[in-house]
């Protein structure tokens, strides 16, 4: 069977619990002992300073389909599957 584009993207948005305080990519408030969505960028946009990581809050991105239409305008490589 195989796997369409949208859904691969899908899979590549996890959710991760945070211990250290991280910044949200969107609003850039630190959020700490809660759960953001972790997207790993596949390549590196040094002239825009993108990380290799990206994490959004739950408040900014409830859903993984919103966190995708929030980093698809602007990072031109798309997303990483793990």
């Amino acid at each position: 069977m195989k796997v369409s584009y949208q859904e691969r993207r899908l899979k590549a948005v996890k959710e991760k619990y945070v211990f250290i305080g991280r910044v949200c990519h969107r609003c850039l408030s630190e959020v700490r002992k809660e759960k953001m969505w972790n997207v790993k960028v596949k390549a590196r946009n040094v002239k825009q300073g993108y990380p290799d990581d990206l994490y959004f809050c739950k408040e900014c991105a409830p859903t993984k389909e919103d966190v995708l239409d929030k980093i698809r305008d602007r990072i031109i490589f798309g997303v990483e599957d793990y």
